[in-house]
């Protein structure tokens, strides 16, 4: 049924209904838990994966993209013939769960061929699910109307989606070094008026030391194990602790810094970075915890 018969439908059925009994059906429609009404920003994320997902590969990592194994780590097991890129963003759990139920999709492999002694596959994502990214804008962050939001590794921009989204931040930059990634950023910017207060720059983030600074709140989602080698990784993480800095800057990472630095035996350095780790509601019933387990958020010095 499309949405102008459905219309049609639901204006015949409520003009039958008493005139002193209207108002009490229309609040059960709204406040009972027989129905589940999306917000309004939740179906324009919804609509904006659908979108992407016909303009990318499965896996979401476009050809003029290099992907590097992490060799330390707990992504070091990560190995090409076992690991999947799926990104959480595109395809939640229940969308996967549909393709597995149409034999579309398998969770598992074969150690064995045409054995059922089978293992679990290892999935990675480099982008937020839709309920991470409404926890962090609804739950982890403090008002950003004044604020200025930086999204280091912006790749197919949902961090960016959700922030204009769910809050009223004035000034969202993603910074995202892929041409291609950047164009389809761009296209989704476009399509949904996000221009405003929503802009990409293909740039390596070394270059962009000026937009760093300028931020009061930045964001790194897995943003560079699996895009540069270790050595690179290191010089990454220097310059991003040499620029954002500032006792009233917000870091937002995933995972944590912890995670991060230490395989690369730069824990210390966190001591003259981070003035605190800030406590987040993660057993918040609206959102599944397996999805915001890693997500931290920091204040900085």
């Amino acid at each position: 049924m499309d949405l102008e018969i459905a219309k049609q439908k639901f204006i015949e059925f409520t003009s039958e209904i008493k005139s002193e009994d209207l108002c009490d059906f229309i609040n059960w429609i709204t406040e009972s838990d027989e129905f589940s009404f999306k917000e309004s920003s939740d179906i324009v994320l919804e609509s904006i994966a659908e979108d992407i997902r016909g303009a990318v590969p499965f896996e979401a990592v476009l050809p003029s993209e290099s992907i590097y194994i992490p060799t330390t780590g707990r992504n070091a097991d990560c190995t090409k013939d076992v690991t999947i890129h799926v990104d959480n963003f595109l395809f939640t759990d229940d969308y996967l769960d549909d393709m597995v139920e149409q034999g579309k999709f398998s969770r598992n492999y074969c150690t064995a061929c045409g054995s059922r002694d089978t293992k679990p596959l290892t999935f990675v994502s480099h982008s937020a699910s839709p309920s991470t990214l409404k926890f962090i804008f609804k739950k982890a962050f403090p008002d950003l109307s004044n604020k200025t939001v930086v999204d280091i590794g912006s790749r197919l921009g949902p961090i960016l989606y959700g922030a204009h989204l769910y809050t009223s931040c004035p000034r969202i930059i993603g910074i995202e070094i892929n041409r291609d990634l950047c164009e389809i950023q761009k296209g989704i910017i476009e399509k949904y008026a996000m221009k405003e207060r929503v802009s990409v720059i293909n740039d390596d983030v070394n270059n962009c030391s000026n937009v760093l600074m300028s931020a009061d709140v930045v964001v790194m989602n897995n943003v560079f194990e699996f895009f540069a080698d270790t050595c690179r990784v290191l010089e990454l993480w220097k310059f991003i602790i040499s620029t954002v800095r500032g006792p009233n800057k917000l870091l937002l990472t995933i995972p944590s810094l912890e995670e991060s630095f230490e395989p690369l035996g730069m824990t210390s350095l966190m001591d003259s970075w981070v003035e605190s780790e800030v406590f987040l509601p993660k057993d918040d019933v609206e959102v599944d915890g397996d999805d915001i387990v890693d997500v931290h958020l920091y204040k900085l010095k």
